[in-house]
Order: structure tokens, then C-alpha cells, then sequence
């Protein structure tokens, strides 16, 4: 029903929220979504795109170790705009997978809640360079796993 709230809330007031974000950061990813792309914004999407190459080329050619922490370079670039990406390349397979059975087991634990904060900020991580994403990320994720642990203890208690 949730859903349907939404799809319906979205649908009816789009327009309204695109102006909104007009001047936005967002507004970007609301004309990519529509197909709206202009000059700037084909470079934005476009060098994210070759960032991700990049990093993906740099953790295939040192799977294991990865290429050291904060040891990405591409031209003026010194991140992937990819954190997840960023973590295979520059800490290597081991981290990578890591972290990625860490977000992934909180989001599996977490309530639902916590499940839709978790796959925020995982989905922001994805875009952005910004470690406070990560952070954000890891932190909602060990909510996920302590408030789990809470509710169960609670639940069985009034058993």
C-alpha cells in the first residue's frame, strides 16, 4: 500500500518536485532519469563513467592487495566518485568482499526501517567520493545488526 502511496504521491506531483529541484544537485539526475541531458551534464555522467573503468581496471590489475589506500589517481581525479569501487581498487578483493557481506548481512537483519537508510546511503556511496556517505553507511549497518539483536531479546523475554 506504501508503495502505491508513492507511485501515486510521484506521479501526481512530479512536475512540482522536479521544480524544486531545479537548482539542485539532484536536479541532474532528474534529467538523466527523463533523457534531459545536457553539455554538463554528459560530462558529469561521463566522467563518472570513465572513473568507474578506471577503478575497475586498477582493482583487475591488483586484485589482492588492491593499489594502496588514497592511491587512485585519474588525471585531476584522486577518487572514483564510487566508493564501493574505490574500496576493491585501492584495499583489494578481501576488503572489497568485506564490505560488501557487511552491508549486506545488516540490510538482511535490519528492520525495515533501517533497510531503506541502509540502501540510501549504499546507492549515494555509489555516486559520490564523499566519505561521510561510507560512513553514514557503516554506521546505519551496525545499527542494523544491534537493533535486531534488541527486538529479538525483547521478543523472546515476553515469550
Amino acid at each position: 500500500m506504501f508503495f502505491v502511496f508513492c507511485f501515486v504521491f510521484f506521479f501526481l506531483f512530479s512536475d512540482v518536485l522536479m521544480d524544486m529541484l531545479s537548482n539542485s544537485r539532484l536536479a541532474a539526475v532528474g534529467r538523466f532519469l527523463n533523457g534531459d541531458l545536457g553539455g554538463a551534464d554528459e560530462g558529469s555522467f561521463g566522467v563518472r563513467s570513465i572513473l568507474a573503468e578506471k577503478a575497475t581496471q586498477e582493482f583487475w590489475d591488483n586484485p589482492i592487495l588492491g593499489i594502496g589506500i588514497g592511491e587512485f589517481r585519474f588525471g585531476e581525479y584522486v577518487y572514483p566518485h564510487n566508493q564501493h569501487l574505490e574500496i576493491f581498487a585501492e584495499l583489494g578483493v578481501f576488503f572489497g568482499i568485506a564490505h560488501l557481506l557487511f552491508v549486506f548481512s545488516s540490510f538482511v537483519v535490519a528492520s525495515r526501517v533501517n533497510k531503506a537508510i541502509i540502501l540510501l546511503f549504499a546507492v549515494a556511496a555509489s555516486f559520490s567520493g564523499d566519505a561521510s556517505y561510507l560512513r553514514f553507511l557503516y554506521s546505519f549497518c551496525l545499527l542494523g545488526f544491534l537493533g535486531r539483536g534488541s527486538i529479538s531479546k525483547i521478543q523472546a523475554s515476553s515469550v
